[in-house]
């Protein structure tokens, strides 16, 4: 199964490659495993963000896969960079705030209001992946953040 247009909790326009293995159609319909590739561009990135923190303009959004940060120019005219960094844990992916500057001075991140300093179940993520999906991998690539997941048996939801 594939998408190009999936919605992935906060996430919008969300690139998704699935894979369901020995799918049974009986009384449940159940399925031996599951495997996904999912890829958050940095417009989808962006949009999060906006959804995130909608008081604060979001001018760009780019990606250092030499640090493996997120990084977006924020506020007017982008005079604020915030730079997140994706968090696998338990299974699930969150984006940790990395950093903030604001004309060019750093801003301590227990201001920003963001609990643990994190964008993450706080900000509408998923807090449970369908088909019992656990987050496997995740990278930052200069097109955006590539997640892999893989999970067991499951039954099919609505079934």
């Amino acid at each position: 199964m594939s998408s190009d247009d999936a919605r992935l909790g906060p996430l919008p326009h969300v690139r998704v490659r699935a894979r369901l293995d020995d799918v049974r159609l009986r009384d449940r319909a159940t399925v031996a495993g599951a495997h996904a590739q999912v890829t958050a561009s940095t417009q989808s990135l962006a949009a999060a963000i906006r959804t995130a923190a909608p008081s604060v303009p979001v001018s760009a959004v780019t990606t250092d896969p030499a640090t493996g940060t997120i990084l977006a120019a924020i506020g007017p005219g982008g005079a604020g960079q915030l730079a997140l960094r994706p968090v696998l844990a338990d299974g699930k992916v969150t984006l940790a705030v990395d950093g903030l500057t604001v004309f060019g001075r750093s801003v301590p991140t227990d201001r920003l209001g963001t609990g643990d300093g994190g964008l993450g179940a706080e900000a509408g993520a998923p807090k449970d992946y369908p088909l019992g999906l656990k987050a496997t991998s995740v990278d930052v690539r200069p097109d955006g953040l590539h997640v892999s997941l893989t999970g067991g048996p499951s039954t099919l939801p609505g079934t």
